[in-house]
């Protein structure tokens, strides 16, 4: 019994004293204020190098190789595999029509007898009848060799002449780079366009960061995020020279100068402190809170029209940062 009523006792004691360490941690984050935080360049921060601005599509230019017609040295009517075809002399003469009648032998037109027809291989049909068609003299010897008629050259097949080189199609211009994105781009309303994938993304960021903090304050480190850690469903930007004016939806506000000094903002009854950098096309905004710094990173697309927004949280009870990042879509 003694050492069951010791051992409630110290565990009684144990929670006692980590409600007193956790009232002792919120008394000294009450007592700090943003500008007891160190001054940091955000713009040397490896996460920062490593976000990249988002890609826009671009339609691919016509490739003048995919048009036939675009090919030098050949015609657009004609198929180049097709070969051009000849008419070819038959070597038997066609029979005639089987009447009964009997039909003679063509005379050569050289005026050469039917001897010399049989010589250069005429044949001799016959009709219904059994009469011969044409009948060469029997009793004629064969001419000598060098008698004999001249067989007639073989037809040469027609060339076709070849086409004439189609000139090459002219290529057309590549389309004109795109300005570098300045701040100035920014101007403009935006409207959140990352949907219920988002949404999901930045619930599971909010719990990784409370599931990095003590059982008995999650419950708190949880609230907490989830009230910073917010989905804005608009943001507006003017730019006016070197100053910028932000309106989130939420109901913050902020004007600052672009690479000037830190200034004092509120959002949800707590104060911070912010200011507005820029590095090559990706535009920074930081905010100094007495226990972390929030730093969004906000991206354009090259066509202007869409805003990617990156959100890094690092918190003095977080052992790594919360991160996640939301899209746009300018109205």
């Amino acid at each position: 019994m003694r050492t069951s009523a010791t051992t409630s006792l110290r565990r009684r004691a144990g929670g006692i004293a980590a409600v007193i360490s956790m009232g002792l941690v919120l008394a000294v984050t009450a007592c700090k204020s943003a500008e007891d935080r160190p001054n940091t360049d955000p713009l040397n921060d490896p996460w920062l190098d490593e976000i990249e601005a988002d890609e826009v599509a671009v339609a691919a230019t016509p490739d003048p190789a995919a048009d036939p017609s675009a090919e030098p040295g050949t015609d657009p009517g004609t198929d180049p595999a097709e070969e051009p075809t000849t008419a070819v002399a038959p070597d038997e003469d066609p029979v005639a029509p089987n009447d009964g009648s009997e039909v003679a032998a063509a005379e050569p037109a050289d005026g050469s007898t039917a001897e010399a027809a049989k010589l250069a291989g005429a044949s001799a049909p016959s009709n219904k009848s059994g009469a011969a068609v044409a009948a060469a003299d029997p009793a004629k010897p064969d001419p000598a060799p060098s008698e004999q008629p001249a067989a007639a050259p073989a037809e040469q097949p027609a060339v076709a002449p070849a086409p004439a080189e189609a000139a090459p199609k002219p290529q057309p211009a590549e389309p004109p780079a795109p300005a570098p994105i300045t701040i100035a781009d920014f101007d403009g309303t935006f409207r959140f366009s990352g949907g219920s994938a988002q949404r999901q993304a930045l619930e599971e960021a909010i719990e990784f960061g409370a599931n990095q903090v003590a059982g008995i304050i999650r419950g708190i480190a949880r609230k907490r995020l989830t009230k910073t850690q917010i989905i804005d469903d608009e943001i507006k930007m003017s730019v006016s020279g070197d100053k910028i004016t932000f309106n989130w939806s939420n109901g913050s506000t902020m004007t600052c100068v672009i690479g000037g000094p830190k200034v004092s903002m509120s959002f949800k009854g707590d104060k911070y402190l912010g200011r507005v950098l820029e590095k090559g096309s990706k535009m920074i905004v930081v905010f100094d809170a007495p226990d972390a710094v929030k730093t969004l990173v906000y991206v354009l697309s090259a066509d202007r029209q869409k805003l990617t927004v990156h959100h890094k949280l690092d918190a003095d009870q977080l052992s790594e940062p919360v991160t996640f990042k939301l899209s746009y879509t300018r109205k």
